[in-house]
């Protein structure tokens, strides 16, 4: 025991010379407080815009809005007038800055005949060239720009440019996007090719200068899905320094004025503002008196907050009622046992239903795609789900709009040769008169992060969920 004992304080004898030893040698701390776990969120906000026979629900009353395009143009320099030429003898020049917009290089190859690009982006202005004209002011781009400007000896290097400008634009709100385009004389079309973007979006528009100077003007609408639109336009095809004019572009916000309907006069409450549903109010359509050929639309606008975020619509709780049967509709189905009662109704085989992907604009177009297998009956659509946003078509960004439309139809939709929706009535008998069609729209949405296995997950079916 007593060896024990000092060897204990043997120990602790030495412990205490080390400790004043220390006191003297070099020391740093570093230190990170206040590391935390913080969970992040999910949440889905949802707008919507009511149609009912052309018309749209604003103000809680059914509508005739027309769009027409405003006054203010909103792109800056869009004439191209400054910076002004001053070169009398070329008639045209090349800038690293000009006001309104941002240039870059549109082509890759940054060496050509044994020189080097110079890495800031060149955009070349006419005033006067060959004659040539222009169709406003005394100015325009060409997007085949050049290297080293009018008094080099190098041609044909590959100069394409591409300009833009980011607008402050409203989400959900139309806009007109206009400008003017001619080839250069004589190039042929494969050296004309001007390309258009909206936040990225392209379509092109081409023609053959050979034939000589050809201005003219073409438009574009689209809406806004953000805050801050992008408008870009670059020069494609044969990149020789030679070739896509450009001047005079425009853009408008389009206005909207109503006037109330003399015809439906009752009450709506199928538009509103983003915001969380409440279940028991907002229905995206609530019809007591549909008639064979009446049709409608929503426009449905989804955003998540915070996180990336896959997303489902299911429709669930669908009720097809038929009570207090008239008697042009038990004429006509005497002899087929017809029984009346609950989810007894022929409104959901008798009503047509057409879901896409819209671009906010509440029209079906080219290039929306479809969710539902083209038209289909209430009956399927409304006992089905869909998935909006999956791993194989991306996410939905956090505050970028994404919209749904619903169109339907009393009857029979169709839809045309050029993407339009028409609704014949006539297919629509006495078997409907009364019936009751309702359904839940149940708009889910889940983290995409770590969930490569997403798949729509239906709610447990209860009465009244959501309308």
């Amino acid at each position: 025991m007593k060896k024990i004992i000092l060897s204990f304080l043997t120990l602790a004898l030495v412990a205490g010379v080390g400790t004043l030893a220390t006191l003297a040698y070099f020391n740093d701390t570093e230190t990170s407080t206040g590391n935390t776990f913080t969970a992040g969120a999910i949440d889905l906000k949802v707008d919507s815009e009511g149609h009912y026979n052309g018309l749209v629900c604003r103000d809680g009353l059914w509508q005739d809005c027309q769009d027409t395009a405003g006054t203010t143009d909103m792109i800056v320099n869009g004439s191209f007038e400054m910076p002004e030429v001053t070169d009398d003898s070329a008639k045209w020049q090349i800038f690293s800055s000009i006001p309104g917009w941002t240039i870059a290089w549109e082509s890759t190859q940054t060496s050509y005949d044994g020189r080097t690009r110079p890495e800031a982006a060149l955009q070349e202005y006419h005033e006067g060239v060959n004659g040539w004209s222009t169709p406003y002011g005394n100015q325009y781009a060409e997007l085949d720009s050049d290297w080293f400007g009018p008094y080099d000896p190098l041609n044909n290097e590959p100069a394409l440019v591409k300009l833009s400008q980011s607008i402050t634009t409203t989400v959900g709100k139309k806009y007109l996007l206009s400008w003017a385009f001619s080839p250069r004389p004589g190039t042929n079309a494969a050296n004309n090719i001007l390309k258009i973007r909206i936040n990225g979006v392209e379509t092109q528009v081409s023609a053959d200068g050979t034939a000589g100077l050809s201005w003219q003007t073409y438009t574009r609408e689209f809406t806004a899905k953000t805050t801050s639109t992008t408008i870009e336009f670059a020069g494609g095809g044969v990149a020789d320094s030679l070739g896509v004019f450009l001047d005079n572009v425009q853009l408008f916000a389009y206005e909207t004025a109503c006037t109330l309907s003399q015809e439906f006069t009752d009450s709506c409450a199928s538009t509103w503002e983003l915001k969380d549903l409440d279940p028991t109010q907002d229905k995206f359509f609530n019809f007591s008196d549909i008639k064979p050929g009446d049709w409608g639309e929503n426009t449905i606008s989804l955003h998540v907050t915070n996180n990336p975020a896959y997303a489902c619509v299911n429709f669930i709780n669908m009720h097809d009622d038929d009570f207090n049967g008239t008697e042009p509709e038990r004429n006509l189905l005497e002899g087929n046992d017809k029984t009346e009662g609950p989810d007894q109704g022929e409104m959901a085989e008798n009503v047509d239903v057409l879901l896409w992907h819209d671009d906010g604009d509440n029209i079906y177009e080219e290039g929306e795609t479809l969710l539902t297998n083209g038209v289909e009956p209430a009956s399927t659509v409304f006992t089905s789900s869909y998935e909006l946003f999956n791993p194989s078509t991306g996410a939905m960004e956090p505050m970028m709009a994404k919209y749904l439309g619903l169109a339907w139809c009393a009857g029979t939709m169709t839809i045309k040769p050029d993407y339009s929706l028409s609704c014949d009535g006539t297919t629509m008998g006495n078997e409907a008169q009364t019936d009751s069609l309702s359904v839940d729209v149940s708009l889910f949405v889940e983290q995409a992060r770590h969930n490569g296995q997403f798949s729509c997950k239906r709610p447990v079916v209860t009465e009244n969920t959501l309308n």
